[in-house]
């Protein structure tokens, strides 16, 4: 009997035990400022912490996260710019939600570019602090619950795979071939986003295809093909429900569409496929063919080459296929 090592399904960031009261922290070089926010948010029932330094928010913020971040911009050293650029490329710390103290528009503007979620003057108004609080605190909430509800379908879509030893950490490897041409081609952040989610998700419909379909060592009868074609429609069905990944949909429905047009399940062809897709259906057939299969044992670097070469601008886009091929040939897959 084959024995499911789950922890490697569970990638959940381990609970954190607060208190009950939301933890505010605030960061600004002038001590007067710190007492006003302390005095406040102490008698409105938040935990407080005040610092001095941008170094010392980071620090704090890096041991443990607090729930909303009260930031100046203007302190010597690690000004709140950095602080802000810093956490919003941080993937495990970049949902912190963070208020601006500041009272220059200019300021303003460009702290929203980086990643602000709200801005204040300096010393806030009680009432308008609060509720700027409350505000976020709930939006954090709102962001946590979709972030569980990934999380689940992550953690399924990796225990679907564990299913099969020939397909165990396929996902993974999808996800970063996929990441590595995203980076290429220069996607936005977002982009690069929607793309790990997909790639992440894209066979989580085979939760609803049996074992022996799946596992079949021999040629798939019509009707048994016809089940497997099914997983890219009951995955985007799974997954449509949370707003979340709206973006990682296309890829899920559509990574098996062709450059040709003799996919499935619509019959795309050419740019009619969403760009995200065609990017993971490259990076799956890559990782099917570089690894043994029931049906066929792997493929050498060189027949891997003369596949992609055989299959560019009939199954996959040219473009991206010449980026995978340049990735073989410098050895960097």
């Amino acid at each position: 009997m084959r024995v499911y090592n789950l922890s490697m399904a569970a990638k959940i960031y381990e609970p954190v035990h607060r208190p009950s009261k939301p933890r505010i922290l605030a960061v600004d070089d002038e001590p007067y400022v710190l007492d006003i926010l302390e005095r406040l948010l102490v008698e409105h029932g938040y935990e407080y912490q005040g610092v001095l330094t941008g170094e010392e928010a980071l620090s704090v913020i890096e041991e443990d996260p607090p729930d909303i971040l009260l930031l100046d911009l203007r302190m010597p050293g690690v000004d709140g710019f950095e602080v802000l650029e810093r956490i919003r490329s941080n993937e495990r710390l970049g949902y912190i939600p963070v208020i601006v103290l500041t009272a220059l528009d200019k300021e303003q503007v460009e702290a929203f570019r980086k990643g602000a979620d709200d801005f204040l003057a300096k010393p806030p108004n009680e009432n308008a602090l609060i509720a700027r609080i409350e505000s976020l605190l709930r939006l954090k909430s709102y962001i946590r619950e979709l972030e569980s509800a990934e999380q689940v379908l992550f953690s399924l879509a990796t225990i679907i795979e564990m299913r099969d030893a020939y397909t165990e950490q396929h996902t993974e490897r999808v996800v970063e071939v996929s990441l590595k041409i995203g980076r290429i081609v220069g996607l936005t952040p977002q982009e690069l986003d929607d793309l790990r989610k997909g790639a992440h998700l894209h066979d989580i419909g085979k939760v609803a295809i049996p074992d022996e379909i799946l596992k079949k060592k021999g040629p798939l009868t019509p009707e048994e093909r016809k089940r497997i074609e099914e997983h890219v429609i009951i995955g985007e069905q799974i997954c449509a429900p949370i707003h979340s990944l709206r973006g990682a949909l296309p890829i899920i429905r559509h990574h098996h569409e062709r450059w040709d047009g003799t996919g499935y399940p619509d019959g795309l062809r050419e740019h009619e496929i969403p760009f995200l897709a065609r990017i993971v259906a490259i990076a799956d057939a890559f990782d099917a063919m570089s690894y043994d299969r029931p049906y066929r044992k792997r493929l050498s670097r060189e027949q891997l080459m003369e596949e992609f070469e055989k299959g560019k601008g009939k199954q996959w886009d040219p473009n991206l296929t010449e980026i995978l091929l340049g990735l073989l040939e410098e050895g960097e897959l």
